[in-house]
């Protein structure tokens, strides 16, 4: 069977009756790291993520900038493009989508894009020891100031006064849990679950029933280890179309 067709612009994924924002951010730095951006720059590779977290009007567009966060936002865009048509990330999200249906939990299948993302994410973090460290110094050295000031050209100019003060309440709190190991979860299947089973109380889609919790982790257990064998595959694609 051939693999469904993912999305190729990196919006959001369609569930049903909700918009759920991408949010491989973590692996989205790390490719601005290893082709040379810096820590700035690896920090705006997140950027558009964490925009969508905090309001999904905030969307990245490319060309708005030179300087090093803009410079991460254009990088972010096109791995975008190149990965949302990579083997890797077709046939895993294929497969997990296949695997979360087979739970038998309403629309849990739609996240399959969601989760196998979250899974490479995760099974960096598992590679990559000292990451959260680094990735903690790195938000201190841009700040929410700066990450604020850089949506003013993705669609936070048009935000209303009151819902841009939330915009910035919550890219607050994002960074704040970065900062304090939020994202160290990704690497632990138990985590990567209550990540899941919170976007969807955020959309209305209610929570994984507490009898599908265990066979939920479980799936994810497995994914997270096929993402592992997956990752040196997908960074030998990105040298290749970075050739």
């Amino acid at each position: 069977m051939a693999p469904r067709r993912p999305l190729s612009d990196g919006g959001e994924v369609d569930a049903g009756c909700a918009k759920l924002p991408p949010v491989n951010f973590l692996l989205h730095r790390a490719f601005a790291l290893r082709e040379g951006l810096g820590p700035a720059a690896g920090v705006g590779a997140m950027l558009p993520d964490l925009w969508r977290m905090a309001d999904r009007d905030v969307r990245a567009r490319p060309g708005r900038g030179s300087d090093a966060l803009a410079r991460g936002v254009d990088h972010h865009l096109e791995v975008d493009r190149w990965f949302h048509r990579t083997e890797v990330f077709v046939y895993g999200e294929r497969d997990l989508t296949r695997a979360l249906a087979q739970l038998e939990v309403p629309k849990l299948g739609r996240f399959g894009h969601i989760g196998w993302e979250l899974c490479l994410d995760g099974a960096w973090l598992q590679r990559e020891e000292q990451a959260a460290l680094a990735l903690r110094a790195d938000l201190a050295g841009v700040g929410v100031d700066d990450a604020v000031a850089a949506a003013r050209a993705h669609g936070a100019e048009r935000l209303s006064s009151a819902r841009h003060a939330r915009f910035r309440g919550t890219m607050e709190r994002i960074f704040e849990g970065l900062s304090g190991g939020w994202g160290e979860g990704y690497a632990e299947p138990e985590r990567l679950a209550e990540r899941i089973d919170g976007i969807r109380r955020r959309v209305g889609l209610g929570h994984v029933p507490d009898e599908k919790r265990d066979a939920l982790v479980a799936v994810l257990a497995t994914y997270l280890e096929r993402a592992a064998e997956a990752l040196p595959r997908l960074e030998v694609d990105r040298e290749r179309a970075c050739a």
